[in-house]
């Protein structure tokens, strides 16, 4: 024999089968009317609250997943989304407090340890979210997201040699990830080592279509080694991608020894674009 599907399992089934979909309105309806039959039902709660975040209700959200934690107050996977809905609302003592709490309940977990982690970045706790980091990289060597994040709150905080190898290793995991690229770029850029920084800027655009900012620092670095030629042909690439840049390779070509200054900006725009 199987067991009878009851009213509230066929709406919580489709609630998931509806968010799955996209289709959100639906799936909140179906949501409330399982939490009609079985009022206060946590689980219940948490998707609602994930359904109302993915809508753009954070107070909706908000209002859900803290009535889900009052029932089960240590629930790791509920703490994250409550510490997510507060991230995203802006809140971010809030938040960090939450991913505290899944970290100390879950530390051989990556993932609260390194929300924790941009969390306290966020808020200029560079120490502390330096430390987070890494714990979180101890625990899942081969994150390349973890690695990134960490490497940001290192070079923030000045440590580029270390910063620039925990780049390295997370696009030798991930050669595909564009922000790594970008972020190594800057650190090389900063280390004054400009070759290696066009590579890296280079390697973001290939990973990124339309990636303005890594054609634009490109740029810069090039100009910076003396190659205003090639400098100006990733302006134009730049250009291309997104107008707005021109304010920027504007100011760079009259900061450097080897650029020009153009007085009309038009007159630039016109030359990049041809």
């Amino acid at each position: 024999m199987t067991a009878q599907t009851g009213p509230v399992e066929r709406s919580l089934g489709e609630a998931i089968a509806a968010f799955n979909a996209g289709r959100l309105d639906e799936a909140e309806a179906s949501c409330r009317a399982a939490l009609r039959e079985r009022a206060g039902e946590p689980a219940l709660l948490q998707l609602l609250a994930v359904i109302c975040q993915k809508r753009g209700a954070l107070d909706a959200a908000r209002t859900a997943i803290e009535a889900s934690l009052s029932r089960r107050p240590d629930h790791v996977a509920s703490l994250l989304i409550a510490g997510r809905v507060a991230r995203e609302a802006g809140e971010l003592e809030a938040a960090a407090r939450h991913f505290a709490r899944a970290a100390r309940l879950s530390p051989k977990s990556a993932e609260p340890a390194a929300l924790l982690g941009t969390t306290l970045h966020a808020l200029e706790r560079t120490g502390e979210a330096i430390a987070a980091l890494r714990s979180a990289l101890n625990i899942d060597p081969t994150s390349a997201p973890v690695a990134h994040d960490l490497a940001l709150a290192l070079h923030s905080s000045g440590e580029l040699e270390t910063a620039g190898a925990l780049l390295e290793r997370a696009v030798e995991c991930d050669p595909t990830f564009a922000a790594a690229w970008f972020r190594l770029g800057m650190v090389r850029q900063d280390q004054r080592q400009l070759e290696r920084a066009a590579t890296a800027y280079r390697r973001a655009l290939s990973a990124r279509s339309g990636y303005a900012e890594a054609a634009v620092n490109l740029g810069i670095v090039l100009q910076d080694a003396g190659n205003l030629e090639a400098a100006l042909e990733a302006y134009r690439t730049a250009i291309a991608m997104r107008a707005d840049t021109l304010g920027r390779i504007a100011q760079a070509l009259s900061a450097s020894s080897t650029g020009r200054v153009w007085l009309d900006p038009e007159r630039l725009r016109r030359e990049l674009s041809t």
